[in-house]
């Protein structure tokens, strides 16, 4: 990866644990399941995957190990919805931060 790239890379989770941002609705925590719902009204509830280790747990199970008894098109599927969220809630979480600083 381009060094210039590299340079420029900040993990979204810094500002949070630094408290640059804090809102009392993140109960002291600065993960993205805290801070999304907050900053955007998104959130994980109600989704077959809510959060990371289950997603990975229903990763290896289906598709490492096959000893899933779910149907692996619904794994798959359900595995896509929350990276789909994970990722779009970084995006929109990046959004409001930028609106906040610029205002």
């Amino acid at each position: 990866m381009d060094q210039n790239v590299i340079g420029r890379m900040v993990d979204l989770l810094d500002p949070f644990k630094a408290f640059h941002y804090h809102h009392p609705d993140q109960n002291g925590s600065a993960s993205l399941k805290s801070v999304l719902p907050v900053l955007t009204g998104q959130t994980y509830k109600g989704m077959n995957i809510e959060e990371g280790n289950e997603a990975s747990r229903m990763f290896v199970i289906t598709f490492i190990k096959g000893q899933t008894t779910n149907n692996k098109d619904v794994v798959r599927k359900d595995l896509e919805d929350y990276c789909r969220l994970d990722t779009q809630a970084m995006v929109d979480v990046v959004g409001k931060l930028r609106e906040i600083v610029s205002s």
